[in-house]
Formats: structure tokens, sequence, C-alpha cells
């Protein structure tokens, strides 16, 4: 549904800002451009920081915690080549 799909993308966002680092920006959520594939609704993150600064282990820390409705799934794509 795609309220959960929103829920779960909210619920990143505002972890990941209440935690990240002072290099990180934290934009989004936005419902992808085809935010519906296959009866799946799409939203996205984007997280930018510097090369110097390493993403993943905030990333883990991040989603430890996080418990997104039973419906919802999290995919992550460290440097994407599409971002569709």
């Amino acid at each position: 549904e795609e309220a959960d799909a929103e829920a779960a993308a909210a619920a990143l966002a505002r972890r990941a800002r209440a935690d990240a680092a002072g290099g990180i920006r934290v934009l989004g959520p936005a419902p992808a451009p085809m935010r519906l594939i296959r009866g799946r609704y799409r939203f996205r993150l984007l997280f930018k920081c510097g090369r110097a600064t390493a993403l993943q282990p905030h990333l883990r820390c991040w989603l430890k915690d996080l418990e997104p409705a039973a419906r919802a799934r999290l995919r992550i794509d460290i440097d994407p080549q599409v971002f569709a």
C-alpha cells in the first residue's frame, strides 16, 4: 500500500536527519518517477556526502532499529547509476 511505503521512507528520513553527521544531507522522501511498479509503490531518499564520509556505517545504524510495515520493503543502492 502506498501509505506503508511512504511511512517507511519517512521513518528512515527522520532517523537519518536526527542522527546525520555534519557532512551528510538527507533529501526526500519523494515519490519515484515511476511510483507504481508491479503493484508496489516506490519512494526514494537521497543521501549526499563527500567521498571522505563513510556513509555505510551510518546507514547500518539508521536501519537497525527501523521497523517498516510488514508490506514495505527497503532497497539500498549505494551508488545508483540511474536514479529512476
